[in-house]
Formats: C-alpha cells, sequence, structure tokens
C-alpha cells in the first residue's frame, strides 16, 4: 500500500509540475497578464496575448517535448529550452511592438560529448546577427581535447515569429553551427 502511495505521490508531482509551466506575465505593454505554455500534446509554444483578445497564437511541432523541455521567464520575453542529458538548445522570445508578434530573438546550443570527441556552446543573438561558438576537439597527436579559439562572426537568419517557429528553425541554426565547427576542425587538423 505504501508503494502505491508514493508512486501516485511521484505522479501527482509530476502532473502538478507540468500545470505550472504557465508564464502569466504582460509581454505586449499593456499591463494585463498574458499566457504561455507548452502544449505537450501537440509538442507546440502556446501564447495567448491579451492586445490580440486572448487569441491563440500556436507555434509549430518543437520535435519531442519532454519532462526536460520548458519555459522560463527572461529579462526580454520568455525562453524555451530543451535538455537533453549532453545535448541541449534553447530559443529566447520576445513580444515587438513593431510586428504586434512575438520574435525569436536568440538562439543557444550545447554539446557535452565525450573526451575523445570534444563539445562546447554556441550562441545567436538575431536581433545583431552576431554568432558566437566556443568549441573543443580532440587532437588525434597529442591525445586529448584542446580547446579552440572561440569563433565570432556575423550569422543571419529571416526574422521568426512564434507562429513559423519550430523545430525545423532550431535544426537550421544547429547545422549552420557544426558546419562551423567542422570547419574550424578541419583547419586545425590540416595546421599540423
Amino acid at each position: 500500500m505504501k508503494t502505491i502511495f508514493n508512486i501516485f505521490a511521484c505522479i501527482s508531482i509530476t502532473v502538478i509540475g507540468h500545470t505550472q509551466s504557465r508564464l502569466l506575465t504582460d509581454f505586449d505593454g499593456d499591463l494585463k497578464p498574458d499566457t504561455t505554455f507548452i502544449d505537450t500534446l501537440q509538442s507546440k509554444i502556446v501564447c495567448a496575448l491579451s492586445s490580440q483578445g486572448f487569441k491563440r497564437i500556436e507555434s509549430k511541432a518543437l520535435g519531442q517535448a519532454s519532462s526536460r523541455t520548458g519555459l522560463i521567464l527572461t529579462k526580454r520575453g520568455f525562453q524555451l529550452y530543451t535538455n537533453q542529458g549532453r545535448t541541449g538548445w534553447s530559443a529566447e522570445f520576445k513580444y515587438q511592438r513593431r510586428f504586434k508578434k512575438i520574435r525569436l530573438i536568440g538562439m543557444a546550443r550545447y554539446e557535452l560529448v565525450n573526451g575523445q570527441l570534444g563539445g562546447g556552446n554556441s550562441s545567436i543573438n538575431l536581433l545583431v546577427n552576431e554568432y558566437v561558438g566556443s568549441w573543443t576537439i580532440y587532437d588525434y597527436q597529442k591525445k586529448n581535447l584542446v580547446k579552440m579559439p572561440t569563433v565570432r562572426l556575423k550569422m543571419t537568419m529571416s526574422k521568426v515569429f512564434l507562429d513559423t517557429f519550430g523545430y525545423d528553425v532550431y535544426y537550421g541554426y544547429a547545422k549552420k553551427c557544426a558546419e562551423t565547427a567542422g570547419e574550424q576542425a578541419r583547419q586545425f587538423h590540416n595546421s599540423k
């Protein structure tokens, strides 16, 4: 009986934790609280802005949302995060009055691979189109990880709003990031 109670308690805590993942704050500046949450059944971000009559605004599919996917408030808006143990990513959104929409303003990702492959992190500020990447790679001659110089470069992506954001947007960024890190690794290995 005690085991059944413990299982029920764990399930209740999990359900309560998911229902509290709603963000209630004024994103659009009209001094009325707006609502943002993750629809875990459809794997989408859902936002309802008071200035738009609480009409449901949905992102495209995020891929597989899990218990390691959530929303947090930021100074400028909110952030979607997904942590998958050794890898993870996040996307930051802000309401822009000029467009009367919630816009993607930045993304970040990390990989903690292993001692023979390396890993690192990167981010992109989409307001100024600046990419910053910090990676380590495995040096086959020295048989250890080597920290590569931090990469800072312009990386342009088209404007993305909440209703056009989905896993494909993140994947496009991750692909560009991997190409940049791969080129840096090739240059390192070719210089030896």
